[in-house]
């Protein structure tokens, strides 16, 4: 197995904040705190995880501890500078993560921390109450397309990447989706390598949690 390739010379400051560094109000039952603008989060990604190029070997694959470590989010964005140096995984989640998932549904895939409730605006790191499988897909090109048809195959090939898809539900009319992965982990990994990222055009994904996909 080939050592993880740096996938940028630099962590760029935007991206050094972590998703999950803000306070949870236990009695208003809302995040306070907030260490971003959401404006500033739907520019375009400016980088993608390549899995064909980019994963690899890591220090985390050699750890005495490789059991408990967890996957590089800058990796699933596409943007992790460490490469083989770096601590946690670069690659997706396969079979023998997933008892291990299951057993610690308190974080996710990248180690953050899972709060009981949704966050306002749906990002985040899901709901700790809830399957948090499916994923909102907005903002799709759909006239780039030559038919619905187009943009579904597009849908399953990008977010099949991730992780295994159960389903996907097209809204053509609204320019939206549902996907619905078999694993939370690939719900997991995908939110962060799709949001604000492409299709097979110059789309700008908005991608948020949905409560329940409505035509499951």
């Amino acid at each position: 197995k080939r050592p993880a390739r740096k996938q940028v010379d630099y962590i760029a400051s935007k991206n050094s904040v972590l998703e999950g560094a803000y306070e949870y109000n236990l009695w208003w039952g809302k995040y306070i705190g907030e260490h971003w603008d959401n404006g500033k989060s739907r520019e375009p990604a400016e980088t993608r995880c390549v899995l064909a190029t980019d994963a690899g070997r890591t220090k985390a694959d050699k750890s005495r501890t490789s059991a408990s470590c967890s996957f590089c989010l800058f990796f699933a964005r596409g943007c992790c500078a460490n490469g083989g140096d770096c601590r946690f995984f670069h690659r997706i989640p396969v079979k023998a993560d997933l008892e291990r998932f299951a057993s610690d549904e308190m974080r996710d895939v990248f180690g953050r921390e899972r709060h009981k409730d949704f966050r306002d605006d749906m990002t985040g790191v899901g709901a700790l109450m809830k399957p948090c499988r499916t994923l909102y897909v907005g903002s799709l090109l759909k006239a780039e397309y030559a038919d619905p048809l187009a943009l579904e195959e597009a849908l399953w090939r990008n977010f099949g990447e991730w992780g295994e898809v159960e389903n996907i539900n097209l809204i053509s009319r609204l320019s939206i989706a549902f996907v619905r992965y078999r694993h939370r982990s690939g719900a997991e990994f995908a939110f962060q390598a799709m949001s604000n990222n492409h299709l097979d055009h110059e789309e700008n994904l908005n991608i948020r949690w949905a409560h329940d996909d409505p035509n499951p």
